[in-house]
Protein backbone atom coordinates (compact mmCIF):
# COMPACT_ATOMS: atom_id res chain seq x y z
CA UNK A 1 0.00 0.00 0.00
CA UNK A 2 1.35 3.46 -1.24
CA UNK A 3 0.15 6.53 0.95
CA UNK A 4 0.75 10.18 0.23
CA UNK A 5 -0.28 13.17 2.41
CA UNK A 6 0.87 15.91 0.53
CA UNK A 7 -1.74 18.72 2.11
CA UNK A 8 -0.78 20.65 4.97
CA UNK A 9 0.79 17.78 6.87
CA UNK A 10 3.44 16.61 4.43
CA UNK A 11 6.17 17.68 1.84
CA UNK A 12 4.33 17.79 -2.25
CA UNK A 13 7.56 17.05 -3.99
CA UNK A 14 5.37 15.71 -6.70
CA UNK A 15 3.25 18.81 -6.90
CA UNK A 16 5.80 21.46 -7.34
CA UNK A 17 8.56 21.60 -10.32
CA UNK A 18 10.62 23.03 -7.61
CA UNK A 19 12.19 22.31 -4.39
CA UNK A 20 15.25 22.67 -2.37
CA UNK A 21 17.36 19.68 -1.38
CA UNK A 22 20.66 19.62 0.80
CA UNK A 23 23.51 20.86 -0.60
CA UNK A 24 26.50 20.90 2.72
CA UNK A 25 26.84 21.69 6.23
CA UNK A 26 28.35 24.89 7.58
CA UNK A 27 30.90 23.69 11.03
CA UNK A 28 32.45 26.38 13.10
CA UNK A 29 30.27 27.59 15.50
CA UNK A 30 30.71 26.50 19.35
CA UNK A 31 27.42 26.96 20.41
CA UNK A 32 23.98 27.10 18.75
CA UNK A 33 23.40 28.70 15.88
CA UNK A 34 20.76 31.78 16.75
CA UNK A 35 20.59 33.82 13.28
CA UNK A 36 21.78 33.79 10.14
CA UNK A 37 21.25 36.53 7.31
CA UNK A 38 22.39 36.42 3.62
CA UNK A 39 24.64 39.24 1.56
CA UNK A 40 22.20 40.90 -0.74
CA UNK A 41 23.97 40.87 -3.45
CA UNK A 42 27.32 38.52 -2.97
CA UNK A 43 27.62 34.50 -1.83
CA UNK A 44 27.89 35.44 1.44
CA UNK A 45 25.61 33.49 4.60
CA UNK A 46 26.70 35.31 7.74
CA UNK A 47 25.92 33.77 11.32
CA UNK A 48 25.86 34.22 14.89
CA UNK A 49 25.77 31.68 17.94
CA UNK A 50 24.51 31.82 21.52
CA UNK A 51 28.10 32.40 22.94
CA UNK A 52 28.43 35.75 21.04
CA UNK A 53 30.88 34.03 18.05
CA UNK A 54 30.18 34.93 14.30
CA UNK A 55 31.58 33.40 11.00
CA UNK A 56 30.68 34.18 7.39
CA UNK A 57 30.90 31.48 4.48
CA UNK A 58 30.84 31.75 0.96
CA UNK A 59 28.12 29.34 0.25
CA UNK A 60 29.46 28.77 -3.40
CA UNK A 61 33.32 27.97 -3.05
CA UNK A 62 31.98 25.72 0.28
CA UNK A 63 34.87 28.62 2.16
CA UNK A 64 34.89 30.53 5.54
CA UNK A 65 36.24 34.09 4.98
CA UNK A 66 35.29 35.33 8.39
CA UNK A 67 35.23 34.55 11.74
CA UNK A 68 35.10 36.49 14.96
CA UNK A 69 33.80 36.73 18.79
CA UNK A 70 33.31 40.03 19.82
CA UNK A 71 30.35 39.88 21.49
CA UNK A 72 29.53 38.62 24.93
CA UNK A 73 26.44 37.18 24.83
CA UNK A 74 23.80 35.76 21.95
CA UNK A 75 23.26 37.19 18.79
CA UNK A 76 20.00 37.81 17.94
CA UNK A 77 20.15 39.84 15.13
CA UNK A 78 22.17 40.04 12.04
CA UNK A 79 21.84 43.03 9.26
CA UNK A 80 23.26 43.62 6.20
CA UNK A 81 22.89 47.42 4.96
CA UNK A 82 20.89 47.64 1.61
CA UNK A 83 24.19 48.13 -0.28
CA UNK A 84 26.08 45.21 1.12
CA UNK A 85 28.69 47.50 2.94
CA UNK A 86 27.76 47.50 6.38
CA UNK A 87 26.93 44.67 8.71
CA UNK A 88 25.34 44.77 11.95
CA UNK A 89 24.98 42.58 14.98
CA UNK A 90 22.52 42.98 18.14
CA UNK A 91 22.94 40.79 21.35
CA UNK A 92 22.11 39.84 24.47
CA UNK A 93 24.86 41.66 26.14
CA UNK A 94 23.18 44.72 25.30
CA UNK A 95 25.40 46.30 22.29
CA UNK A 96 25.09 45.95 18.58
CA UNK A 97 28.44 46.16 16.46
CA UNK A 98 29.09 47.70 13.44
CA UNK A 99 31.43 46.59 10.61
CA UNK A 100 32.00 47.75 7.01
CA UNK A 101 31.96 44.87 4.25
CA UNK A 102 34.33 43.24 2.86
CA UNK A 103 37.17 43.69 5.44
CA UNK A 104 34.80 43.45 8.81
CA UNK A 105 36.95 46.18 9.99
CA UNK A 106 34.73 47.47 13.13
CA UNK A 107 32.81 50.62 13.00
CA UNK A 108 31.57 51.27 16.07
CA UNK A 109 30.00 49.47 19.20
CA UNK A 110 26.84 50.92 20.41
CA UNK A 111 25.32 50.44 23.65
CA UNK A 112 21.79 50.33 24.43
CA UNK A 113 19.99 52.13 27.60
CA UNK A 114 19.28 49.57 30.65
CA UNK A 115 15.91 49.03 32.07
CA UNK A 116 15.67 47.16 35.43
CA UNK A 117 16.66 43.72 35.45
CA UNK A 118 13.97 40.78 35.84
CA UNK A 119 13.47 36.57 35.49
CA UNK A 120 17.34 36.83 35.29
CA UNK A 121 17.37 39.29 32.53
CA UNK A 122 19.99 42.61 32.68
CA UNK A 123 17.34 44.74 30.55
CA UNK A 124 19.33 46.10 28.10
CA UNK A 125 18.88 42.77 26.00
CA UNK A 126 18.66 43.23 22.20
CA UNK A 127 16.04 41.68 20.14
CA UNK A 128 16.34 43.47 16.83
CA UNK A 129 18.59 45.94 14.66
CA UNK A 130 17.81 47.37 11.84
CA UNK A 131 19.52 49.78 8.60
CA UNK A 132 17.65 52.69 7.70
CA UNK A 133 18.29 54.22 3.82
CA UNK A 134 21.41 53.57 2.71
CA UNK A 135 23.01 52.39 5.90
CA UNK A 136 23.67 56.01 7.34
CA UNK A 137 21.29 55.16 10.58
CA UNK A 138 20.33 51.82 12.52
CA UNK A 139 17.07 51.70 14.58
CA UNK A 140 17.21 49.21 17.37
CA UNK A 141 14.89 48.04 20.47
CA UNK A 142 14.87 45.02 23.10
CA UNK A 143 13.75 44.14 26.52
CA UNK A 144 14.51 47.92 27.82
CA UNK A 145 11.12 48.33 25.80
CA UNK A 146 12.62 51.29 23.97
CA UNK A 147 13.14 51.63 20.36
CA UNK A 148 15.90 54.05 19.06
CA UNK A 149 17.14 55.76 16.18
CA UNK A 150 20.28 57.09 15.67
CA UNK A 151 23.26 57.74 12.94
CA UNK A 152 25.42 54.69 13.03
CA UNK A 153 28.47 57.18 13.62
CA UNK A 154 27.37 58.99 16.27
CA UNK A 155 26.46 58.69 19.68
CA UNK A 156 23.14 60.78 20.03
CA UNK A 157 20.01 58.83 19.64
CA UNK A 158 16.39 59.36 19.19
CA UNK A 159 13.56 57.59 21.17
CA UNK A 160 10.74 56.46 18.20
CA UNK A 161 8.15 55.01 21.12
CA UNK A 162 8.42 52.94 24.80
CA UNK A 163 6.12 49.87 25.29
CA UNK A 164 4.40 50.43 28.79
CA UNK A 165 4.50 46.62 30.03
CA UNK A 166 6.33 44.56 28.37
CA UNK A 167 9.52 44.11 26.50
CA UNK A 168 9.48 44.25 22.80
CA UNK A 169 10.22 40.75 21.92
CA UNK A 170 10.48 41.62 17.75
CA UNK A 171 10.78 44.34 15.15
CA UNK A 172 10.83 44.88 11.61
CA UNK A 173 11.06 47.96 9.66
CA UNK A 174 8.95 48.49 5.92
CA UNK A 175 11.20 50.67 4.64
CA UNK A 176 9.41 51.67 1.33
CA UNK A 177 6.40 52.60 3.45
CA UNK A 178 8.08 54.04 6.15
CA UNK A 179 7.19 52.24 9.29
CA UNK A 180 7.92 49.85 12.07
CA UNK A 181 5.80 46.84 13.49
CA UNK A 182 7.60 45.82 17.11
CA UNK A 183 5.82 42.82 19.17
CA UNK A 184 5.41 43.83 22.74
CA UNK A 185 2.76 41.36 24.94
CA UNK A 186 -0.18 40.89 23.07
CA UNK A 187 0.07 43.82 20.61
CA UNK A 188 1.54 44.80 17.16
CA UNK A 189 2.17 48.20 17.36
CA UNK A 190 2.81 49.93 13.86
CA UNK A 191 4.70 53.01 13.98
CA UNK A 192 5.53 55.62 11.43
CA UNK A 193 8.65 56.61 11.14
CA UNK A 194 8.43 60.13 9.77
CA UNK A 195 5.97 61.12 12.32
CA UNK A 196 7.12 58.67 14.77
CA UNK A 197 3.30 58.22 16.00
CA UNK A 198 1.34 54.98 16.30
CA UNK A 199 -0.63 54.40 13.31
CA UNK A 200 -2.12 51.02 14.68
CA UNK A 201 -1.92 48.35 17.24
CA UNK A 202 -3.20 44.97 16.35
CA UNK A 203 -4.11 41.74 18.91
CA UNK A 204 -5.55 38.82 18.99
CA UNK A 205 -6.16 38.65 22.72
CA UNK A 206 -4.93 39.25 26.17
CA UNK A 207 -4.14 35.65 26.39
CA UNK A 208 -0.25 34.53 26.62
CA UNK A 209 -1.01 31.89 23.86
CA UNK A 210 -1.87 34.22 21.24
CA UNK A 211 0.88 36.98 22.24
CA UNK A 212 3.48 37.44 18.73
CA UNK A 213 6.61 36.84 19.27
CA UNK A 214 8.32 37.14 15.87
CA UNK A 215 6.96 39.37 12.64
CA UNK A 216 7.76 40.07 8.89
CA UNK A 217 6.35 42.24 6.47
CA UNK A 218 4.90 40.05 3.64
CA UNK A 219 6.82 40.95 0.41
CA UNK A 220 5.36 42.66 -2.87
CA UNK A 221 1.84 43.16 -0.89
CA UNK A 222 1.26 46.99 0.81
CA UNK A 223 -0.84 46.16 3.68
CA UNK A 224 0.21 42.82 4.81
CA UNK A 225 2.18 41.67 8.14
CA UNK A 226 2.63 38.00 9.76
CA UNK A 227 2.89 37.86 13.09
CA UNK A 228 3.95 33.78 14.83
CA UNK A 229 2.05 33.73 17.68
CA UNK A 230 2.72 31.48 20.96
CA UNK A 231 0.60 28.39 20.15
CA UNK A 232 2.42 27.99 16.59
CA UNK A 233 0.30 29.71 14.80
CA UNK A 234 0.93 32.02 11.71
CA UNK A 235 -1.19 34.93 11.82
CA UNK A 236 -1.66 37.18 8.48
CA UNK A 237 -2.79 40.98 9.03
CA UNK A 238 -3.83 43.86 7.33
CA UNK A 239 -2.57 46.35 8.94
CA UNK A 240 -3.86 49.23 7.63
CA UNK A 241 -7.45 47.72 8.18
CA UNK A 242 -6.33 46.37 11.72
CA UNK A 243 -8.05 43.19 9.95
CA UNK A 244 -6.66 39.64 11.03
CA UNK A 245 -7.07 37.88 7.32
CA UNK A 246 -6.19 34.30 8.42
CA UNK A 247 -4.76 32.39 11.02
CA UNK A 248 -3.36 29.18 10.17
CA UNK A 249 -1.59 26.19 13.07
CA UNK A 250 1.65 25.41 11.65
CA UNK A 251 2.95 23.98 14.84
CA UNK A 252 1.74 21.93 17.70
CA UNK A 253 3.91 22.68 20.48
CA UNK A 254 3.96 26.51 22.15
CA UNK A 255 7.11 28.36 21.36
CA UNK A 256 8.53 31.21 19.14
CA UNK A 257 9.61 30.82 16.00
CA UNK A 258 11.19 32.82 12.75
CA UNK A 259 9.43 33.72 10.28
CA UNK A 260 11.55 34.53 7.19
CA UNK A 261 10.02 34.96 3.42
CA UNK A 262 12.07 34.47 0.22
CA UNK A 263 13.02 38.24 -1.40
CA UNK A 264 10.25 37.39 -3.87
CA UNK A 265 7.77 36.40 -1.22
CA UNK A 266 7.36 32.70 -3.00
CA UNK A 267 8.35 30.96 0.07
CA UNK A 268 7.73 31.15 3.58
CA UNK A 269 10.22 29.38 6.41
CA UNK A 270 8.96 28.42 10.14
CA UNK A 271 10.48 26.62 13.06
CA UNK A 272 9.33 25.39 16.07
CA UNK A 273 8.94 21.99 14.32
CA UNK A 274 11.21 19.40 16.26
CA UNK A 275 14.28 19.56 14.12
CA UNK A 276 12.56 20.14 10.84
CA UNK A 277 12.24 23.48 8.67
CA UNK A 278 8.69 23.83 7.21
CA UNK A 279 8.89 25.59 3.84
CA UNK A 280 5.50 27.31 2.92
CA UNK A 281 3.96 27.95 -0.41
CA UNK A 282 3.16 32.28 0.56
CA UNK A 283 0.77 32.64 -2.03
CA UNK A 284 -1.49 29.61 -0.69
CA UNK A 285 -0.04 29.27 2.26
CA UNK A 286 0.32 25.46 1.56
CA UNK A 287 3.01 23.19 3.36
CA UNK A 288 5.57 22.67 0.27
CA UNK A 289 8.30 20.80 1.98
CA UNK A 290 9.79 19.64 5.17
CA UNK A 291 13.74 20.37 5.43
CA UNK A 292 15.30 17.55 7.20
CA UNK A 293 18.56 16.86 8.41
CA UNK A 294 19.20 18.34 11.67
CA UNK A 295 19.83 16.76 14.95
CA UNK A 296 18.28 19.73 16.87
CA UNK A 297 15.88 22.17 16.93
CA UNK A 298 16.28 24.29 14.15
CA UNK A 299 15.67 28.22 15.35
CA UNK A 300 17.25 30.00 11.93
CA UNK A 301 17.06 30.69 8.64
CA UNK A 302 17.40 33.00 5.70
CA UNK A 303 17.27 32.76 1.57
CA UNK A 304 20.25 33.71 -0.32
CA UNK A 305 19.53 37.31 -2.13
CA UNK A 306 18.62 35.21 -5.51
CA UNK A 307 15.84 32.92 -3.54
CA UNK A 308 18.44 29.98 -4.79
CA UNK A 309 19.39 28.67 -1.97
CA UNK A 310 18.11 28.27 1.79
CA UNK A 311 20.16 28.55 5.31
CA UNK A 312 19.25 27.07 8.50
CA UNK A 313 20.59 27.18 11.82
CA UNK A 314 20.14 24.64 14.26
CA UNK A 315 20.84 24.06 18.40
CA UNK A 316 23.64 21.39 16.78
CA UNK A 317 25.62 24.16 16.47
CA UNK A 318 25.50 23.79 12.20
CA UNK A 319 24.45 25.52 9.44
CA UNK A 320 22.64 23.69 6.32
CA UNK A 321 22.83 24.76 3.07
CA UNK A 322 19.83 23.92 0.98
CA UNK A 323 19.57 24.44 -2.99
CA UNK A 324 16.55 25.02 -5.41
CA UNK A 325 16.40 21.77 -7.26
CA UNK A 326 14.31 20.66 -10.35
CA UNK A 327 11.99 17.74 -9.81
CA UNK A 328 9.93 15.78 -11.75
CA UNK A 329 6.53 16.97 -11.96
CA UNK A 330 3.93 14.01 -10.79
CA UNK A 331 2.51 12.13 -13.45
CA UNK A 332 -1.12 11.78 -13.39
CA UNK A 333 -1.51 9.66 -16.13
CA UNK A 334 -2.33 6.72 -14.28
CA UNK A 335 -5.64 8.24 -13.47
CA UNK A 336 -7.89 7.97 -16.22
CA UNK A 337 -10.22 10.01 -17.32
CA UNK A 338 -13.63 9.73 -15.28
CA UNK A 339 -17.52 10.83 -15.19
CA UNK A 340 -17.97 12.77 -11.69
CA UNK A 341 -21.05 11.75 -9.91
CA UNK A 342 -22.02 14.78 -7.14
CA UNK A 343 -22.89 12.95 -4.48
CA UNK A 344 -23.33 15.63 -1.64
CA UNK A 345 -22.92 19.90 -1.30
CA UNK A 346 -22.13 20.82 2.25
CA UNK A 347 -21.71 24.04 3.86
CA UNK A 348 -19.01 24.57 5.99
CA UNK A 349 -17.61 27.21 8.27
CA UNK A 350 -13.73 27.51 8.21
CA UNK A 351 -11.32 26.65 5.69
CA UNK A 352 -9.67 24.75 8.34
CA UNK A 353 -11.12 21.39 7.92
CA UNK A 354 -10.64 17.56 9.40
CA UNK A 355 -10.88 14.91 7.18
CA UNK A 356 -10.84 11.15 7.90
CA UNK A 357 -11.41 8.25 5.85
CA UNK A 358 -12.17 4.05 6.81
CA UNK A 359 -13.89 1.79 5.97
CA UNK A 360 -16.79 1.51 7.75
CA UNK A 361 -18.64 -1.63 6.69
CA UNK A 362 -16.78 -4.99 5.83
CA UNK A 363 -13.09 -4.60 4.81
CA UNK A 364 -13.61 -5.66 1.65
CA UNK A 365 -10.16 -4.50 -0.17
CA UNK A 366 -11.07 -1.28 -1.47
CA UNK A 367 -8.33 0.84 -2.55
CA UNK A 368 -8.87 4.97 -3.20
CA UNK A 369 -6.91 7.95 -4.00
CA UNK A 370 -8.52 11.39 -2.91
CA UNK A 371 -8.28 14.75 -4.74
CA UNK A 372 -8.80 18.40 -3.26
CA UNK A 373 -8.88 20.72 -5.86
CA UNK A 374 -7.32 19.54 -8.13
CA UNK A 375 -3.93 17.82 -6.11
CA UNK A 376 -3.78 14.23 -5.17
CA UNK A 377 -3.54 14.24 -1.36
CA UNK A 378 -4.11 10.74 -0.98
CA UNK A 379 -3.23 8.11 -3.25
CA UNK A 380 -3.53 4.48 -3.27
CA UNK A 381 -4.94 4.08 0.46
CA UNK A 382 -6.28 0.83 1.10
CA UNK A 383 -9.34 1.51 3.86
CA UNK A 384 -9.88 -0.09 6.85
CA UNK A 385 -11.63 0.82 10.32
CA UNK A 386 -9.10 2.73 11.87
CA UNK A 387 -9.45 5.78 10.26
CA UNK A 388 -6.89 8.12 8.00
CA UNK A 389 -7.44 11.86 8.92
CA UNK A 390 -5.20 14.28 7.45
CA UNK A 391 -6.05 18.56 7.67
CA UNK A 392 -6.86 20.71 4.57
CA UNK A 393 -6.59 24.08 3.94
CA UNK A 394 -9.02 24.75 1.33
CA UNK A 395 -9.70 27.92 -0.74
CA UNK A 396 -13.05 29.03 0.58
CA UNK A 397 -14.29 28.88 -3.11
CA UNK A 398 -15.29 26.43 -5.68
CA UNK A 399 -13.85 23.68 -3.32
CA UNK A 400 -14.33 20.01 -4.26
CA UNK A 401 -13.63 16.55 -3.32
CA UNK A 402 -13.00 13.57 -5.54
CA UNK A 403 -13.09 9.94 -4.65
CA UNK A 404 -11.02 7.75 -7.22
CA UNK A 405 -11.51 4.31 -7.06
CA UNK A 406 -8.74 2.03 -8.01
CA UNK A 407 -10.69 -1.33 -7.37
CA UNK A 408 -14.41 -1.99 -6.18
CA UNK A 409 -13.02 -4.53 -3.65
CA UNK A 410 -14.65 -7.99 -2.84
CA UNK A 411 -17.81 -6.16 -2.50
CA UNK A 412 -19.36 -3.68 -5.06
CA UNK A 413 -19.31 -0.92 -5.35
CA UNK A 414 -16.23 0.84 -3.64
CA UNK A 415 -17.64 2.67 -0.49
CA UNK A 416 -15.38 5.21 1.68
CA UNK A 417 -16.65 6.44 5.29
CA UNK A 418 -15.96 10.28 5.43
CA UNK A 419 -16.03 12.69 8.32
CA UNK A 420 -15.57 16.27 8.00
CA UNK A 421 -14.67 18.01 11.11
CA UNK A 422 -14.66 22.75 10.35
CA UNK A 423 -14.00 22.98 14.16
CA UNK A 424 -17.59 23.39 14.54
CA UNK A 425 -19.89 20.60 13.20
CA UNK A 426 -18.61 16.81 12.39
CA UNK A 427 -20.40 15.77 9.23
CA UNK A 428 -20.44 12.07 8.08
CA UNK A 429 -21.20 10.53 4.79
CA UNK A 430 -20.86 7.83 2.72
CA UNK A 431 -19.34 8.28 -0.75
CA UNK A 432 -19.47 5.43 -3.29
CA UNK A 433 -17.49 4.97 -7.00
CA UNK A 434 -16.66 2.61 -9.54
CA UNK A 435 -14.25 2.24 -11.83
CA UNK A 436 -16.14 4.84 -14.86
CA UNK A 437 -17.33 7.19 -12.02
CA UNK A 438 -15.59 9.67 -9.49
CA UNK A 439 -17.58 10.26 -6.61
CA UNK A 440 -17.79 13.94 -5.87
CA UNK A 441 -18.59 16.24 -2.57
CA UNK A 442 -18.70 20.21 -3.00
CA UNK A 443 -18.28 22.33 -0.16
CA UNK A 444 -19.89 26.03 0.34
CA UNK A 445 -18.06 28.62 2.20
CA UNK A 446 -19.80 30.30 4.82
CA UNK A 447 -17.79 32.50 7.40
Amino acid sequence: MKLLVCLFLFCPYAIFAQAFSFDHTVTGHEAMVTYVAAHPSESIVVSGDKDGGVLAWDYVRQKQVWKKKHHKGQITDIKFSADGKWLAFASYDGSISIWSWPGMKLLSTIENSKASSYDGMSGNELSFVNFLGKGEEIIYGGYNKIVFRQKKRQDKRQQILKAQFHSINAGVVHEREGILATASGPSITITDLTTGKAMKSLKLSNNFEDYPCELAFVPNQKNLIVAWSVDGSICIWDYIEGKLMDKIKAAKTEGSSDLVFSNAGTYLLTGNYGNDVKLWDAVSWRLLQLLEGHSAPASTFAFSYDDKYIFTGSSDKSLKVWTQREVPVQETSRFEKRDEDVQNTITIHSKNIKLSFWDDQKIDGDIISVNINGEWVVEELELAQEPMVIDINLKGENDSLIIYAHNEGSISPNTVALSIFDGYIERRMTLKSDLKTNARLNFSYEP
